[in-house]
């Protein structure tokens, strides 16, 4: 399970140059890079995915602190193993633990 880099849901399915997107986002980034070209701007759409995700969802102002050192050095393990961000792999944990994904 992949998930969307401009607003955090758990079924990202596109990948648009390196940047995973549910198909909701997907259209938003396209629009964005279709104009940027126009404008003969340089066009990455990571960072329009995450600038998406910093103006309307808010997430990246979460922080957890005082996360034990072993337990950070097994999620950082996990996430590389399975090829994913810590921010991936916290979101996935907290869909997984409200149920909303299996």
């Amino acid at each position: 399970m992949r998930i969307c880099d401009a607003c955090g849901n758990p079924k990202a399915s596109n990948e648009t140059n390196k940047a995973m997107l549910c198909p909701d986002c997907a259209v938003d980034v396209k629009t964005e890079i279709k104009k940027l070209r126009q404008e003969g701007k340089p066009v990455n759409a990571l960072h329009i995915a995450k600038k998406l995700l910093k103006e309307n969802h808010r997430l990246s102002d979460i922080r957890i602190r005082d996360i034990p050192e072993d337990f950070k050095k097994t999620l950082q393990h996990r996430a590389t193993d399975e090829g994913i961000s810590l921010r991936e792999l916290h979101l996935i944990a907290l869909y997984q633990y409200l149920g909303q994904i299996d």
